[in-house]
């Protein structure tokens, strides 16, 4: 049996997108890429299809894990002590 693991962003869409080549066989069941008996693909990466139609072909289908917020990265200024260090000495000359 064929897995599938979707990004479920909303719960009421039956529209699932498609990580991986899926091919039927000779019975009309989905095969992973590769397969020896694969004889037709059906959809490719980026393909939405229906759960329904998914479910039908024998795809067992997997809600990915919700992923966790994304850190924001903190930016610190850094100064420059070069030029500080040069009005020190320019001032130390006069």
């Amino acid at each position: 049996m064929l897995k599938i693991v979707y990004e479920d962003k909303q719960a009421s869409v039956d529209l699932v997108t498609v990580d991986r080549r899926i091919w039927l066989d000779k019975a009309g069941q989905a095969v992973e890429d590769g397969d020896p008996t694969a004889r037709r693909l059906h959809c490719a990466p980026g393909h939405k299809i229906r759960r329904s139609e998914a479910e039908a072909l024998g795809i067992e289908l997997t809600a990915a894990p919700a992923e966790k917020a994304a850190k924001k990265k903190t930016t610190k200024k850094k100064t420059t002590k070069k030029k500080a260090t040069k009005k020190t000495a320019s001032r130390k000359r006069s």
